[in-house]
């Protein structure tokens, strides 16, 4: 197929498509080459794709449309000139990327139609016979075309074209954000390929160029981000190591706009007000003065509106309905913060790690050889610290810990948590300072004083035959969501007062002792609670001597303590408690 655009003898009349693919796919193009080839192949595919566009393609527009882009993308390997020369062309780019929103936008309102109620007939037609289904499953154009087959190379085209160039970079991310339907679809599609494509140009465009990353926020783009979080839920046993979702979400605990994506992701309970509807719906030729002469008419209204302007109007309110966060949406947001809260808690929890926030290494030389590192800014500590003082509000009520809804929370409350004393272990003492004073301590006492209704206690074999006979169950009245958690809290009391002074006479001065002395005990609901309980008494009395008076005047051992059976059946001796001193007796348990 002749690409037909170009006079020049060197250039590209007499040349096919075929040719050119060819020559880019081994590289064998020369100097002129280079400079012609882009100024006839793209407007040749532009033209394509308004055929495309119009109704006027066939089958082998497909076939035509792959090789272009698939040349297109090859061309821009070899070199920042043929690159400028593409860029150079960002209106045509603009159209085809316009393009391909309509047709999504199509073919999902056909699907729409099709599954609707009043379009079901009696007839017995297999998904598999319907027109709109190609082979392999996957909807296809009404013209036969398989919309996302010729839209993978498209992209990587585009991929291609902003690798190393800052200028179209900025040009091809502001062409997507004024489509964002082309970049969710791709990014929410099945086929991994097409949505690697889709991670590649996200993550290429905001790692090196922050104006793109800050442009997310400016056109209410939080969903791309959700989008590339959930990626990693998706497809995390497949390429987990090269996938672009990673890297994305390892720039974004980097980055200051943390925070502010974070809160901003929709959840059920809070979602964000819709943004207005910036930019004019994919148009083209005659429809575009249409859209011009509607606006200038004040809102006066036509008598008759043309099929083209209801068109339009049903493509505005998808456009809107895309922007605005539903029920759907809600959900994912949820998911995504689940997501990135997963992936720093196994990040952090990766043996040794070296950590780093803002750039500078926090992590004592002491520790030896780390087995990772983990770079993060202040604003994702800040925004943990006061995520866990909001939810640990929240946790102190135990129906809260009952209550279906509130079951992400509750993940998301355990992940920070521990992702909190993860931070506070390889952290500096500085770091360390600046979580524990900004109330989380505070937090930390209170939950924990308020949660002494969570401990199960060991069970003694003597018991559980009564219990099992009674048909009992320790576990009815313990929120499941709370298992672990006293445990963790506990944790986060012992990092965070490591060494650090500050926090150490803080946490005495909130009376927070007797709590984790309280948890000397074998929990069925806390596994290694105990242990965890000596190792925060040991960080909060080290270097501290008031924290070590305060321990040695405590001659009265709280009452809960002790539990008599279970010392009874695993030690066989009795203990007593003497009334007067609060001291503990001791003597060997006569059975019977």
């Amino acid at each position: 197929m002749d690409c037909g655009s170009c006079d020049d003898d060197i250039g590209c009349e007499k040349v096919t498509i075929e040719e050119m693919y060819k020559a880019s796919k081994t590289r064998t193009i020369t100097m002129i080459q280079k400079e012609s080839w882009p100024v006839s192949i793209l407007p040749a595919c532009l033209r394509a794709m308004e055929e495309w566009c119009s109704g006027d393609s066939n089958t082998s527009t497909e076939e035509y449309l792959i090789m272009c882009f698939r040349t297109m993308r090859n061309m821009c390997t070899l070199g920042e000139d043929v690159q400028g020369r593409f860029s150079s062309f960002s209106k045509d780019i603009d159209v085809i990327v316009c393009i391909f929103e309509r047709k999504l936008w199509e073919r999902n309102q056909s699907a729409q139609l099709s599954s609707s109620p009043s379009s079901t007939t009696t007839s017995s037609t297999t998904p598999s016979s319907s027109p709109s289904s190609s082979a392999s499953g996957e909807e296809i154009d009404p013209q036969g075309i398989d919309i996302d087959k010729v839209l993978k190379p498209a992209l990587q085209f585009l991929a291609n074209l902003i690798v190393g160039n800052e200028h179209s970079q900025e040009m091809v991310w502001g062409i997507l954000l004024d489509h964002q339907g082309v970049l969710s679809h791709a990014l929410r599609n099945a086929d991994h390929t097409l949505t690697h494509v889709a991670s590649m140009l996200v993550y290429t465009c905001c790692k090196n160029n922050a104006k793109c990353f800050t442009n997310l926020r400016e056109h209410h783009a939080t969903h791309i981000v959700q989008d590339m979080l959930l990626i990693m839920e998706r497809f995390d046993n497949e390429s987990a190591d090269t996938d672009f979702s990673i890297f994305f979400a390892e720039h974004l605990l980097q980055s200051k706009e943390f925070g502010v994506f974070m809160t901003n992701l929709p959840t059920k309970s809070s979602p964000p007000p819709p943004p207005p509807l910036s930019h004019v719906p994919p148009t083209l030729d005659g429809e575009v003065e249409m859209q011009k002469d509607k606006q200038e008419d004040n809102g006066k209204q036509m008598d008759e509106p043309t099929k083209a302007t209801k068109g339009d109007d049903a493509l505005a309110e998808h456009v809107h309905h895309l922007k605005k966060p539903s029920l759907e949406e809600s959900g994912r947001g949820v998911q995504a913060k689940t997501a990135l809260l997963k992936f720093i808690d196994a990040r952090l929890s990766a043996g040794r790690v070296e950590l780093s926030v803002d750039g500078q290494r926090v992590t004592d030389e002491a520790i030896g050889v780390c087995d990772d590192k983990l770079n993060l800014s202040t604003h994702v500590t800040t925004y943990l610290s006061q995520k866990f003082q909001e939810l640990a509000f929240l946790a102190d009520d135990v129906e809260w810990w009952h209550d279906a809804s509130q079951h992400s929370a509750a993940i998301h409350f355990m992940l920070i948590t521990r992702s909190l004393g993860s931070i506070a272990k390889f952290g500096s003492n500085h770091l360390r300072e600046h979580i524990g004073q900004g109330g989380l301590l505070e937090a930390c006492v209170t939950l924990l004083s308020n949660a002494q209704g969570w401990i199960k206690r060991a069970t003694p074999p003597s018991e559980k035959k009564k219990k099992a006979e009674k048909g009992g169950d320790d576990d009815a009245s313990f929120p499941v969501q709370a298992k672990g958690a006293a445990c963790e809290l506990v944790r986060l009391v012992a990092n965070i007062c490591f060494r650090c002074k500050k926090n150490q006479d803080l946490f005495r001065e909130l009376e927070g002792f007797p709590h984790v002395l309280e948890r000397f005990l074998h929990d069925d609901n806390n596994p290694f609670i105990r242990e965890w309980s000596i190792v925060a008494v040991r960080n909060l009395c080290e270097g501290n001597k008031e924290n070590q008076d305060y321990i040695k005047g405590t001659e009265s051992v709280p009452r809960d303590i002790v539990n008599k059976e279970e010392v009874r059946d695993m030690y066989s001796v009795d203990v007593e408690m003497d009334e007067k001193t609060g001291r503990l007796k001791v003597k060997r348990f006569q059975r019977k």
